[in-house]
């Protein structure tokens, strides 16, 4: 049983009783899910839990429903442990609590350079999991006040993969001078960009490593570039590897043209490959020059790299 099929049936068989008796009204002010997208797959840490979360910031009764719950719940179900009193256990968040410790900010910030700061891995996991309980919809509201990319921060991030995706032509390099340990090394880094830009031509928040492959199988209408991706990784040589991705780098840009993200006009060489730089360019030129500006100063231009550095919070 996936992890949060188990927590929901803690929830609904323990939790919630212990919640109700706390006092009239206490379960009704409340939201419970597990909002963390680790959890919308099978977990691995043999864990069962739910996060409790609260909109209006009251200490005490906070303490109350951690006390009740730490006490009143087993400490396994069916077979699983269920833990407490920390960030990975059962837990009692009040809600601006909670997007610090995943995003470092309390509230939605109204400037598009405090969201570019943000790494997508961070985003990802504030805005995916499954909701048990919300009986006044606080908690889908409260989620969706954050899923915002502003259109400045949705370009900058299209000029950056792109422009990585451009030193794709090294693995060619590589495979030239029959070096196909530095090709198959190499690989990995672009299979991973062209996975990443898959999800923001959907203008989606893509997630951490570990979840990547699974979450883009689950994107709508990405069947043909799903399959190519999971070709170039399953791919024996890295210059078969590099075709897939090739192909898949296509169809992607004829979805960005069809949704009129991108003009037909830009995006192919002279021999018909992608020109990932013309790309690159395009969106860099479509940026408010006072963003760019900042955005060159402030935010990461390896994005993947900062993937893994800037979502330290991520659980």
């Amino acid at each position: 049983m996936k992890s949060a099929n188990l927590s929901k049936e803690l929830f609904e068989s323990e939790g919630k009783q212990i919640i109700e008796k706390i006092g009239p009204g206490v379960l009704q002010n409340i939201s419970v899910g597990l909002i963390n997208g680790e959890h919308i797959f099978d977990d691995p840490s043999q864990i069962a839990k739910f996060q409790v979360f609260m909109f209006e910031q009251d200490e005490n009764l906070q303490n109350k429903i951690s006390d009740a719950l730490e006490t009143r719940l087993p400490k396994t179900y069916k077979g699983r442990n269920v833990p407490f009193s920390d960030e990975n256990g059962v837990y009692v968040w009040f809600w601006p609590d909670f997007t610090e410790y995943i995003l470092g900010l309390r509230r939605r910030p109204i400037d598009p350079i405090s969201y570019a700061k943000v790494s997508e891995a961070q985003f990802y996991a504030l805005l995916s999991g499954t909701i048990f309980w919300d009986p006044s919809y606080e908690l889908q509201r409260a989620q969706l006040q954050w899923d915002h990319m502003p259109q400045e921060v949705w370009y900058w991030r299209h000029h950056w993969i792109f422009r990585n995706l451009e030193n794709r032509k090294l693995v060619r390099l590589a495979i030239e001078d029959d070096d196909k340990l530095t090709a198959k090394m190499m690989i990995s880094r672009y299979i991973e960009w062209t996975i990443r830009l898959s999800f923001l031509a959907a203008r989606k928040y893509s997630p951490r490593r570990s979840l990547l492959l699974e979450a883009h199988s689950q994107l709508q209408k990405t069947e043909e570039i799903h399959q190519l991706i999971t070709s170039a990784i399953e791919s024996h040589s890295a210059e078969g590897a590099l075709e897939k991705i090739e192909k898949a780098i296509m169809a992607i840009r004829l979805k960005m043209i069809e949704k009129k993200y991108l003009p037909e006009n830009i995006g192919l060489d002279e021999d018909g490959n992608a020109d990932c730089l013309a790309m690159s360019e395009y969106f860099l030129s479509a940026m408010p020059g006072d963003f760019r500006k900042q955005a060159s100063r402030v935010c990461p231009v390896d994005l993947l790299g900062s993937l893994e550095q800037r979502a330290k919070n991520t659980p």
